[in-house]
């Protein structure tokens, strides 16, 4: 039993977390930059994304926070591009940032879910602000969406095609 042990370990099969630094979270935020909004209707969801949006990019050394609800997505004229705007924490108390986008596609729907992260660093009790930050990061499906439904944790975002 130990040898057969000893050999998993060998393979990686046991291997210890990824100890992430504080170097390894500077770098990845520093990613975030302001981003040209898409030609979002004014009225709706969409409008608060008509200006000061940032661009976020999935940043996996944040602790996981939980879901992200998405606010509204765009499909590009290539209809495989998306962009995907949510609200999120402010970049500087660096809590509700984007951490992972998963993307599941099937033959007759995509869903798009949003996981949000935060500094590991921060105490589970620091609580974050309630001010939000417009951001946007975008995803490019292995096919064209086509007849395909959107779906996600938020069913009640708004969809727009360029």
């Amino acid at each position: 039993m130990f040898l057969a042990v000893a050999l998993l370990m060998a393979c990686g099969y046991f291997q210890q977390p990824a100890q992430h630094t504080p170097a390894d979270l500077s770098a990845c935020l520093q990613q975030y930059h302001p981003a040209s909004p898409d030609p979002i209707p004014p009225n709706g969801q969409g409008a608060r994304f008509l200006r000061d949006v940032t661009y976020a990019v999935p940043c996996q050394v944040l602790a996981s926070a939980g879901e992200q609800r998405w606010s509204v997505l765009v499909i590009a004229t290539d209809d495989k591009m998306v962009r995907i705007y949510f609200v999120g924490g402010l970049l500087s108390e660096r809590c509700d940032l984007l951490r992972k986008v998963n993307v599941s596609e099937g033959p007759t729907k995509v869903t798009i879910a949003l996981e949000a992260g935060a500094d590991p660093t921060l105490s589970p009790a620091a609580a974050c602000s309630a001010v939000g930050q417009s951001y946007v990061t975008e995803v490019t499906l292995s096919q064209k969406l086509g007849s395909r439904t959107l779906t996600g944790p938020n069913n009640q975002g708004e969809i727009h095609h360029l």
